[in-house]
This record gives C-alpha cells, structure tokens and sequence, in this order.
C-alpha cells in the first residue's frame, strides 16, 4: 500500500502543486495564478483560468473524506462561487475545456457535459476541500467560527 505522502509526492512530479511553505506535511499548496491556497487534503489543480475577479479550476482531491467527490471544478467569485462534481477526470477536462470561457451560459454548458454529478452553490462560504488543520466541515462547507 503506498502512503498518502508518497502518493502526493508523484502526484506533484506529474502536475502542479507544491508542499507548504510551514513544512507541515499535510497541509498542500494549490497554485492560482499569481497567489496560492492551502487545504489539508491532497489537492491537483489539473486545469486554471482567471480574469481580474474570478477564477476557475479543475482539482482532484487525492484523499476526500466521507466518500466525498474527489474531482471538482471550482469557480469563485465573491458571494457568487460554486462547484461541481464529476465522475471521472477524462469528462472534467473535457467540460472543463468545453465551458469555463462560457460566461453566464457557463453553468448551464456544464450542466449539459457527460460525467456532471451535483453543483453547490457556495455564495461566500468556503468549500469543504479548501479546509486547513483542525476546521470541521459543515456538509459541503468548511464550518463557520
């Protein structure tokens, strides 16, 4: 059985992530353009596309909890910020190439794409597979202090 440190570490030769700046081996820094955000998952950011107040991103989490999904496409833009879930990383690309530039026609392209599973709608609230340390998860969100 390969460890979840090992598998990270291929994970990272393969595509586009780094290890914390803190050290801490289980926390893991996803790149986003000019700045970075860390979770305590194992995060792949397979797919980034920005302008000057969104983005938009295709991430495999390596290890989700409570057979949570582990491919999602994350848009954020202030209180209008959503994800997806899909079933295997082939149809995310492919939605993922076929629909981020789609502006507000966007979700409904996505909704179309072969392998969509569910969207939540996030508003302002962050999403689960950005949480860090010890934060617990409320459902599909990181718990609110």
């Amino acid at each position: 059985m390969v460890s979840r440190s090992a598998k990270l570490a291929n994970k990272r030769e393969e595509e586009n992530t780094m290890p914390s700046a803190s050290g801490v081996e289980d926390t893991i820094v996803v790149p986003h353009g000019c700045y970075q955000r860390s979770s305590r998952y194992g995060v792949m950011q397979h797919r980034y596309a920005a302008n000057i107040v969104a983005y938009i991103e295709l991430l495999e989490i390596i290890d989700p909890p409570d057979g949570r999904a582990g491919l999602v496409i994350h848009k954020y833009y202030a209180d209008d910020s959503w994800f997806m879930e899909w079933k295997d990383l082939d149809m995310a690309l492919a939605a993922f190439e076929r629909c981020w530039g789609a502006g507000h026609l966007m979700v409904e392209r996505f909704l179309a794409q072969p392998g969509f599973k569910r969207l939540v709608q996030c508003g302002r609230r962050m999403p689960w597979f950005y949480a860090v340390d010890d934060q617990e998860l409320d459902n599909d969100f990181v718990k609110e202090d």
